[in-house]
């Protein structure tokens, strides 16, 4: 039907009829949301061809890895090349470093970077390698699918520039529960790569398993592995980690100690530096927080213990060039020591408490860190600051329970902290325990609520200790396939805050189909992202959120709104059986009626209403025009969605030319 109606409502009823209609035109929805731009958000566009776009750059030496990267991905959207050459404007991105140098993996390097683009010229400037990334990322983002065949970036001229929010924005995975091949770790670079973060965190160590491969400690990491597959040797580790340094990622390991670690003492000759390791099922709740039991013992005959945690540190630092290093801290069980034969014993001539011996652990491990891994700096899981241990302006905690936790922790220290509470971003939860029953940490993390959660909330005054924050997928019940699914697009979801805590969109409608764009993107360059929401639902969105989440009567404005609607759509009818003779009548009375509509001012989420927007940017994807696309989650929340020169001003036929 070739009829439309300013507002959407006779095409929104003739797509109905023509049910599903996927051509393969994409989305305008770069992720993160972007953070400071200029841009007319009018129809002009630059066409482009993908696999034929000029990167034109000076790099040299690894630093061009940035460029073939991204070829790749420019190329992976028209992997046919396809598109015709003829109508494009737009052939060349002009890429300027200042510093072209791939940096070793450390904290707080410039990431901003300044992007513009018009119809027909685009130049990409930053300081730094990294900030490049993040620049040709967006880039790649911005180029849109057309149902002809073409690409264009829609909505041209643009003027970018960003930098993130937090400098520390990463994802924890947990080989030391199950093991995650190296190919994995890859593709998990990768995702965060394509959604700017900028760190994998492996928990390397804990009382099932240790995942890595200890040089100066064969019998113990040999005694401790699954299997002789299932732990990393330093040839991989050394690959991972400079895979992950050319894409702007750092890798941070973890050995937890003094609890969970009954895996240092399973080998013959070392059973003496773990306390509680045999703890029957029925009692595990007494001596730690999840079988099986064991935590590393101070007390053991000559420096055993200390020995041992100096020797591994120093054969991972030999791997790990990072700045930081994780030394965990979580879950200490005092009791476990109280009732161990020789931590009591020691307790009890030395005159000290449990929490004296850990502290004693803590400041001679603190020793031995430095001795390990000099210049190296620690961070910690949040008990160490709440229980008083003595830290530094350098340390880094991690804030992993709760909310109170966090303010504990900035209050009682003054060290800096990553978040990663369990209420938001703890992405195992939901999905039920070892003993088949559900999990603590219930309900399951959706996108948007890792997206939602906001990190500053409630500690203004201290917010500029944050750095930032992690997304946790503790290993216990997942699968290494299954991976990949789990966290992704969930920790992108907190990857967006993290990167833009300063635009914060609040419409939940943008939110779930940017976050989907995000997902069908991942899963387009090789990753297997989960959904966020149904396919049936991007390609009809009216359908599924013209209703908000709690109903609410509707108010007068708004029954107003729907009367316009259902009059719309019975005039849509009475057209395509009158046709001509009645129908050019009617759609402008429609037209006319619909011009007072009040719903041009935006109104609460809990009305209930089919909004004209949604109408609109469904008519729109229904014909495929990337040029017309609304749904961008960088339009300022204060801003209505459809306060848009296109949609306000443009008079009909400047519409229909574009089509």
């Amino acid at each position: 039907m070739g009829w439309r109606l300013k507002g959407g409502i006779l095409a929104a009823a003739v797509t109905a009829i023509a049910g599903y209609q996927d051509t393969g035109s994409t989305r305008l929805a770069p992720w993160p949301p972007l953070k400071t731009h200029t841009n007319t958000r009018l129809t002009d566009v630059a066409v482009v061809a993908p696999c034929a776009i000029d990167l034109n750059h000076t790099l040299e030496g690894d630093a061009i890895t940035a460029i073939d990267i991204y070829r790749a991905v420019l190329a992976g959207l028209d992997p046919e090349c396809t598109a015709d050459e003829s109508g494009v404007t737009l052939s060349t991105l002009f890429v300027t470093v200042a510093d072209a140098t791939v940096p070793n993996s450390t904290l707080g390097i410039d990431e901003s970077y300044s992007l513009t683009i018009s119809s027909t010229s685009a130049t990409l400037s930053t300081a730094t390698y990294i900030g490049a990334l993040r620049g040709l990322e967006t880039f790649s983002q911005l180029i849109v699918a057309r149902e002809t065949g073409d690409f264009v970036i829609p909505h041209v001229p643009w003027a970018i520039s960003e930098h993130p929010s937090f400098p520390h924005r990463g994802v924890m995975l947990d080989p030391a529960r199950t093991f995650i091949p190296i190919p994995l770790l890859e593709a998990t670079v990768d995702a965060l790569l394509y959604s700017k973060m900028n760190v994998l965190h492996l928990h390397l160590t804990d009382s099932q398993a240790i995942a890595i491969d200890l040089p100066s400690l064969p019998s113990i990491s040999r005694a401790a592995a699954y299997s002789e597959t299932e732990q990393y040797n330093a040839t991989g580790l050394a690959g991972l980690v400079e895979y992950a340094r050319v894409r702007g990622v750092r890798v941070i390991p973890e050995l937890d100690s003094p609890g969970h670690a009954r895996s240092w003492g399973l080998a013959d000759g070392y059973k003496d530096i773990v306390a509680c390791a045999d703890v029957p099922g029925g009692s595990y709740e007494r001596y730690c927080a999840e079988p099986p039991c064991g935590q590393l013992n101070p007390a053991a005959a000559g420096n055993r213990t200390y020995d041992i945690i100096q020797a591994a540190l120093t054969d991972i630092a030999d791997v790990f060039p990072d700045s930081h290093m994780h030394l965990g801290y979580d879950e200490v069980n005092f009791q476990c020591w109280e009732d161990d034969d020789v931590a009591g014993h020691y307790m009890e001539t030395a005159g000290v408490n449990a929490h004296g011996l850990l502290t004693q652990y803590f400041t001679e491990q603190r020793r031995r860190f430095q001795l390990a891994a000099p210049k190296r700096k620690a961070i910690y899981w949040e008990e160490v600051a709440l229980q008083g241990l003595p830290l530094s302006r350098e340390d880094i905690v991690q804030v992993w329970s709760n909310k109170t936790a966090l303010a504990t922790v900035l209050e009682e220290s003054h060290a800096s902290v990553i978040i990663s509470w369990a209420e938001n971003y703890y992405l195992d939860c939901g999905r039920g325990n070892m003993f088949g029953d559900n999990s603590w940490c219930d309900p399951y993390k959706t996108a948007m609520e890792t997206y939602a959660a906001d990190p500053l909330e409630g500690i203004e005054g201290k917010s500029a200790r944050v750095l930032g924050g992690e997304a946790l997928l503790w290993g216990e019940l997942v699968a290494p396939t299954s991976v990949l699914a789990l966290a992704w697009p969930r920790a992108a979801g907190y990857g967006g805050r993290l990167w833009n805590n300063d635009v914060k969109e609040t419409n939940r409608t943008e939110l779930i189909l940017a976050l989907q764009a995000h997902a069908d993107r991942l899963q387009a360059r090789g990753i297997p992202a989960d959904r966020v929401t149904t396919r049936a639902c991007t390609l009809e969105p009216h359908l599924c959120f013209g209703v908000a989440d709690e109903p609410a009567p509707p108010t007068e404005h708004q029954s107003r709104g729907l009367k316009v609607m259902l009059i719309g759509m019975a005039a849509a009818a009475v057209v395509v059986v009158a046709m001509l003779a009645f129908g050019i009548g009617i759609a402008s009375a429609a037209w006319r009626y619909s011009r007072d509509d009040p719903m041009k001012t935006q109104s609460s989420r809990k009305g209930v209403r089919l909004s004209r927007p949604l109408l609109m940017q469904h008519h729109r994807d229904s014909i495929h025009s990337p040029a017309l696309t609304l749904n961008s989650p960088s339009i300022p929340p204060d801003r209505p969605l459809w306060d848009e020169p296109l949609l306000r001003d443009a008079p009909l036929s400047q519409v229909d030319s574009q089509l």
